[in-house]
């Protein structure tokens, strides 16, 4: 299934909506079409209805419906993420080119999370399926005696 999401944060707010869905799933009935829409925005909600297609899950029955939530909570939460260091507080232009970047240059839309290091001074650092790649100047290297 493709994935929809740019960040770890969409992710995680995603997964809240659909929590808060799963809970009042007994109290909907009939209603479950006009519900969704008040919880979901339109983009979400195609993603989880592709997702009860793909798995073959029926959402109209309650009980299928949780099932099926628990199921994709763990999907959600194993997507790879690409966590990346800087040594600034990106704009949400920065990050909308970078996320453009990173995802015209794969064969898949990778979920980022951006974390602040001021240890940084000048590039990044970038952590990927356990793979960590420095490529940036770090303080300390500047006051050794090498």
């Amino acid at each position: 299934m493709e994935n929809i999401f740019s960040t770890q944060d969409e992710i995680y707010t995603f997964i809240e909506k659909v929590e808060r869905l799963e809970k009042d799933i007994y109290k909907i009935g009939d209603a479950f079409g006009k519900t969704l829409n008040s919880y979901l925005s339109e983009t979400e909600k195609n993603y989880l209805m592709s997702y009860f297609v793909d798995a073959n899950i029926n959402y109209k029955d309650p009980e299928s419906f949780v099932k099926g939530i628990k199921f994709l909570r763990e999907y959600l939460i194993n997507i790879p993420i690409l966590t990346v260091h800087l040594a600034f507080m990106p704009s949400f232009e920065l990050l909308g080119r970078m996320f453009s970047y990173i995802n015209e240059s794969t064969t898949e839309k990778v979920p980022l999370k951006i974390k602040y290091d001021p240890s940084l001074i000048a590039g990044a650092t970038f952590e990927y399926k356990g793979v960590f790649k420095d490529f940036s100047i770090k303080k300390q290297n500047l006051y050794s005696n090498k």
